[in-house]
């Protein structure tokens, strides 16, 4: 058998003359020829921490190792592929808790021949896989506290900054940025940049408390900045700072907190609880003033308790009755659901409050709003109907599940008399909701409506309205006719042509209803004093239902 020379110099292993030349790492522990079969013909370097002695492993093939199947055949891969392809095979080995680097290297083959040994270099590579190890541990643990603090300042949305004035440089973090407004390093950070979203009311306590920071170990305050799609936010901020020899800032740090939602929660709790005195102030006025409206008290008891709510008895002043009404119901009866508008009759309070308008109070599902007629706004009844107007879009659009009715008073006398002027501001409501198409009733609109105000009271004339309209109603009810709209649409001047049309029916069905509503109350509806007769009876019904479901 030819011997295999080697020699290792720099790292540098040289077989057969110098022929094939490799680089090694220095240190191996087993240098040694094997063949074809894996037999160690030649150990020419056993280390004694191999804990094997050279003239046991000599001869011995890959099995006197004893190794699992797993490792012996990757032995025997790369053994096949280092005589196959005359390449170097280099793989790793684990054994136990030991890990070995392992590189074949095949001896120049002659021209006729095909290689018959290569060279095995063995390493134990175990304190230096543990050594990396431990270094990827390390990192990666760096790595997953680098990602929690980034996590943790993004959940807290606090940023970091440092400015070094003698330089004039900035270094922000992403938060920082957020913070402000910003996308993060979309921009190069200049203090410029960030004083620009200073709301300008706050500009100057954040400049003072910069300028002071030098005397003190750290500093905190709380500011606003201005955003780009120009909401507002609050921002919370500790800073420190190093100062030179001679006093002056030469570098300030510290860090940022987006605390909007924080400062959101505090206000809608100050609100919440603003809100609540409010209504128990409310609910107070409420209780003497509408004592007021249903009793018969002295003058000076009435001025005197006026004027303890700021209602002065020289003042003339304007009535709305604003009332609630599901639509759901029938708008035709509007009828009243206090326990679904209960809520929002609060809100409604509140909302009117905040709009200046303090001298108003609640009974049951109607609101009572008084607005004095110095205010130019409302001084005429063509500004009452605007103004009521303009509060009925607004309404709509914060509560369009709720219908608005409101009745207004026109001008008070003097001294004022609360009882007069919401009766009358009532009354006008009554009618709005008697009828689904005015939602916005003046009193001195209300014609026909007042005498019938006037009669509901009389006894004989209830029950004559009963004898004629209320004979309608339960023929309707019985029949399931449509008798009784027919005759407001008739009492209203249509012709019975228009009637058939606004009721979708046939003009004979429309005269054939006519004959029977003349035949059921035994009057003729070509007359005109039936008409007005009629039209009277029409109104007290409908005031009657009105009033006995606000008694209710």
């Amino acid at each position: 058998m030819k011997d295999c020379f080697f020699e290792v110099n720099d790292n540098k292993v040289s077989l057969n003359n110098k022929k094939t030349v490799y680089e090694i790492n220095p240190g191996p522990i087993l240098v040694s020829r094997l063949d074809r079969e894996g037999k160690l013909v030649q150990v020419n370097h056993n280390d004694p921490s191999t804990g094997m002695a050279t003239q046991n492993i000599l001869g011995k093939n890959l099995t006197y190792f004893r190794l699992e199947l797993q490792n012996y055949k990757k032995c025997k891969y790369h053994l096949k592929q280092a005589f196959a392809n005359a390449q170097k095979e280099v793989f790793q080995l684990n054994v136990g808790i030991r890990q070995y680097h392992i590189s074949l290297l095949p001896e120049e083959k002659s021209s006729n021949k095909e290689i018959e040994f290569v060279l095995a270099i063995v390493y134990d590579m175990t304190k230096e896989q543990k050594a990396l190890d431990q270094l990827v541990f390390h990192k990666d643990k760096l790595s997953a506290s680098q990602h929690s603090l980034e996590m943790a300042q993004k959940i807290a949305k606090l940023g970091y900054f440092e400015w070094d004035s003698s330089k004039g440089i900035l270094y922000c973090s992403d938060q920082q940025y957020k913070n402000f407004g910003y996308t993060p390093q979309k921009t190069a950070p200049t203090v410029d940049l960030f004083a620009r979203r200073i709301h300008p009311d706050d500009r100057a306590i954040v400049k003072s408390t910069i300028s002071e920071i030098r005397n003190a170990e750290y500093s905190e305050l709380e500011f606003r900045v201005l955003k780009s799609d120009h909401s507002v936010g609050w921002v919370y901020a500790r800073l420190n700072a190093i100062t030179n020899q001679q006093g002056r800032l030469t570098k300030v740090w510290g860090v940022t907190q987006d605390i909007t939602e924080k400062k959101q929660a505090e206000n809608r709790i100050t609100k919440a609880e603003k809100d609540l005195i409010f209504i128990n102030h409310v609910n107070t006025r409420s209780n003497y003033l509408n004592r007021l409206l249903v009793n018969d008290y002295p003058l000076e008891y009435t001025s005197k308790a006026l004027s303890e709510f700021g209602l002065e008895s020289h003042v003339v002043y304007c009535c709305f009755v604003i009332q609630l009404a599901d639509t759901m119901e029938n708008a035709a009866m509007a009828v009243p659901c206090e326990d679904d508008t209960a809520e929002k009759k609060h809100q409604l309070l509140i909302w009117l409050a905040d709009k200046g308008h303090d001298k108003l109070w609640n009974l049951n599902n109607k609101i009572i709003l008084l607005v004095s007629l110095a205010d130019e706004a409302i001084s005429t009844k063509q500004y009452q109907l605007d103004f009521s107007q303009q509060l009925t879009h607004e309404l709509k659009k914060r509560f369009p599940a709720l219908r608005i009715i409101i009745g207004i008073s026109g001008s008070s006398s003097i001294p004022f008399n609360i009882k007069d002027v919401y009766e009358k501001a009532n009354r006008a409501a009554i009618v709005a909701s008697a009828d689904c198409r005015p939602q916005i009733v003046h009193f001195d609109d209300i014609g026909l409506y007042e005498i019938a105000f006037q009669l509901i009271k009389d006894k004989n004339i209830a029950t004559l309205a009963a004898n004629t309209i209320g004979r309608l109603v339960e023929y309707d009810q019985i029949r399931e006719g449509n008798l009784l709209l027919t005759l407001k649409y008739i009492l209203e001047g249509d012709s019975l042509k228009v009637v058939a049309k606004k009721l979708y029916i046939h003009p004979n069905t429309a005269i054939w209803r006519k004959h029977r509503i003349e035949e059921l109350l035994q009057m003729s509806l070509d007359k005109m004093e039936t008409k007005v007769t009629l039209m009277l009876h029409l109104k007290i019904w409908e005031l009657q239902y009105k009033t006995a479901l606000e008694k209710k």
